[in-house]
């Protein structure tokens, strides 16, 4: 007989999950590689949550008031008894092949100490909406680490195994109601090395109820967490990558940008090589400082050099419309439309326009290859 196999504990945090409950523990009760245990925490549920946990039997249920999500993990993952652990949201579905595949990458690789997968976001009924992939993938640590400081490369972070160990190690923030999955991201990733399983082993489900439908919320948070790190440990990961000096100064001044410290982004921006991209975050430094004419300038600059950078038309256009150039600036704005048809910046910007309106809305980042729509 072989090696005995590694042990999975799926832990599961739930509140009010009526809906997609059952659909989401049926998905692991029939994985190809069944999990050694289920472990539900119920974070204070007031609708038919109980019910439905106790009807499948090999599910430990764990009822607590409630205290948010993090909480709820974290008792979950100190019942758990599995080697590794593997995280599911409530109202997601694991497809067939994913803890096999994942308990497979970690027992390979005794480094590792995450792994994580490409997902599909699905609607209410399980309708493919899109495909989530990462569109970084970083083999040293440190590169790996540093680069979750500027922008979340990991597509789906309700998807990923790990060692116990690690979990133990970096619980999830309790204090966090938004980006708490950024949050242990990044330290996590501070700590252990990080597996991408280039395959979808996920649906993630879009409806009303998501917390990061909330995206003006999670994004805020998200600056929030980077801006507590403080900037000594920032530049301390940012030269602890194997970057070449230039990336190491363009990333840093990526991360300045969004933690708002556009002086100090400027300052690294001028001496960096002419490109779209450099073009793009000087633009989007000097419109943050309310010099509007500066910001056109580069931020057309940045569309001569990548005709295809739909962002960088939308963010013209705001400086038209700051300047008062409104005919222009819907120019550029369906532009930007014709070249990312699903660009939600670009369509509000039209919308406001058509409407009287002049409150429109700047990309202060360069756009993801896979554009996701948000309530």
């Amino acid at each position: 007989m072989g090696e005995p196999r590694s042990t999975v504990s799926v832990v599961m945090a739930v509140h009010n999950g009526e809906n997609y409950l059952a659909r989401a523990l049926r998905s692991l009760e029939e994985q190809s590689t069944r999990p050694d245990e289920i472990i539900v925490v119920d974070d204070g549920s007031t609708d038919q949550t109980a019910r439905i946990v106790q009807s499948f039997p090999n599910v430990k249920y764990i009822y607590q008031n409630n205290h948010g999500p993090s909480k709820a993990r974290n008792r979950a993952i100190g019942e758990a008894t599995g080697d590794y652990i593997a995280i599911q949201d409530a109202d997601d579905v694991s497809l067939y092949p994913r803890i096999a595949t994942q308990l497979e990458v970690l027992d390979r690789n005794v480094t590792v100490g995450i792994v994580y997968c490409d997902a599909f976001i699905v609607d209410a009924e399980e309708s493919i909406l899109n495909k989530v992939e990462s569109e970084e993938i970083h083999q040293r640590q440190e590169d790996f680490a540093v680069t979750l400081l500027n922008r979340q490369i990991i597509p789906c972070m309700p998807a990923i195994m790990g060692r116990r160990e690690c979990f133990l190690q970096v619980p999830y923030p309790e204090h966090l109601k938004h980006a708490e999955d950024y949050w242990l991201s990044i330290e996590m990733a501070k700590l252990f090395k990080f597996h991408y399983i280039k395959e979808p082993l996920y649906l993630y489900r879009r409806h009303e109820g998501n917390l990061t439908n909330q995206h003006h919320n999670q994004l805020k948070a998200e600056v929030d967490v980077v801006k507590r790190l403080g900037m000594e440990e920032i530049q301390r990961m940012v030269n602890r990558s194997f970057f070449e000096t230039s990336a190491k100064e363009m990333l840093l001044a990526q991360i300045l940008v969004k933690i708002s410290e556009f002086q100090a982004a400027i300052q690294i921006l001028k001496k960096a090589d002419e490109s779209s991209l450099t073009h793009y975050m000087l633009g989007v430094c000097h419109y943050n400082l309310n010099d509007f004419n500066n910001s056109y300038a580069h931020f057309d600059a940045a569309s001569a050099l990548d005709m295809n950078m739909a962002e960088a038309y939308n963010n013209s256009g705001c400086c038209l419309v700051r300047l008062g150039r409104i005919e222009e600036a819907e120019v550029r704005f369906r532009t930007a439309l014709t070249i990312r048809a699903n660009y939600l910046d670009a369509k509000r910007n039209i919308t406001e326009l058509e409407k009287g309106c002049h409150s429109i809305r700047l990309t202060q980042r360069t756009l993801r290859k896979i554009l996701n729509e948000y309530q």
